[in-house]
């Protein structure tokens, strides 16, 4: 065993464990929820990284294998799938969290030398992520450093970009702030503008059920229909103040469709602000993502593919 103690405080251990790792897969706790259990709760105990030897050996004194094969690439193979498996629900999970406190203590498995005759698994904390996934900043709008004002300030007064792509249900709480809507516009004023923008038709048959998701959530905010309207109305007025070059560096689209309702994103040229809405609460988590990074990519891959399916508002 390692001499050093977990990093990972054993309460929100276990609340991850459930949420993230056995709740998806059902309610029995049988196969590949308590492998994956007992894998995460073996690496946590020895906070070193430990080979895939061991781990599979771990797994067979706990009888928790299936495979009779004993080979040393069957070995690597059979921990390789359940570490894949762990992260992809650990991933998802991190977008869901509905409690915002157990975000700080999230974790995933790295991977160390996978390409060397003996690789190892480590437990990695959500600062690590940070690092490997190009996440620049992370804080919940109930954080005095959170919030739209902390993310409004970034924009308008040190980033000032002129091009942006905008994917959200609705844009009400930045298009409602007079400074953001002067930025908008000097940016369309520039030749190397271009700003666009991707909304929830107000008349889609998702806005009901969005309704319904969040009524409970932010009732001050007002319903999602009022605020897509809102929205398309400050977009139309920025339009009208603009001459028609600087008109046409500017659009507007609406999507039939919400997918990832509860995201919204802006794309700017060096970086991803995304805030995601909390199920059943008023907190939004905001993250920042290096456009390097493998989910700013797929993410404006999803912008991009919406955009063309979508109508000109």
């Amino acid at each position: 065993m390692s001499p050093h103690e977990p990093t990972i405080p054993a309460d929100a251990f276990e609340r991850i464990l459930r949420d993230a790792i056995v709740r998806p897969a059902g309610r029995s706790f049988r196969g590949e929820p308590a492998r994956q259990v007992e894998i995460l709760r073996f690496l946590r105990d020895r906070v070193v990284p430990v080979t895939f030897v061991d781990v599979f050996e771990h797994l067979r004194e706990r009888g928790l294998l299936r495979t009779e094969r004993d080979d040393d690439a069957s070995r690597k193979k059979t921990v390789r799938q359940a570490l894949i498996a762990i992260n992809e629900k650990l991933g998802s999970y991190f977008f869901r969290a509905p409690d915002l406190r157990l975000l700080p203590e999230m974790f995933r498995i790295q991977i160390v030398g996978d390409e060397t005759e003996r690789p190892s698994a480590v437990l990695q904390d959500f600062f690590g992520i940070r690092k490997a996934s190009g996440v620049r900043f992370f804080a919940s709008s109930s954080e005095p450093s959170g919030g739209i004002t902390r993310e409004l300030y970034d924009l308008v007064s040190e980033v000032r970009p002129h091009r942006m792509d905008v994917f959200a249900a609705s844009c009400s709480s930045f298009l409602g702030n007079p400074e953001f809507r002067a930025l908008l516009e000097d940016a369309t004023r520039r030749a190397e503008g271009r700003l666009r923008f991707l909304l929830l038709d107000p008349k889609s048959a998702s806005v009901d059920a969005i309704e319904r998701a969040v009524m409970h959530d932010v009732p001050l905010r007002g319903g999602i229909q009022q605020r897509i309207e809102s929205s398309l109305r400050h977009l139309a007025d920025i339009r009208a103040r603009l001459d028609a070059k600087a008109r046409e560096r500017i659009e507007v689209r609406l999507s039939p469709t919400a997918t990832l309702w509860r995201f919204r994103m802006i794309f700017l040229p060096d970086v991803l602000h995304l805030r995601l809405t909390v199920p059943g609460s008023p907190d939004e988590t905001l993250v920042k993502l290096d456009a390097q990074s493998s989910l700013f990519r797929a993410l404006h891959d999803v912008f991009e593919s919406e955009w063309g399916n979508a109508k000109g508002a």
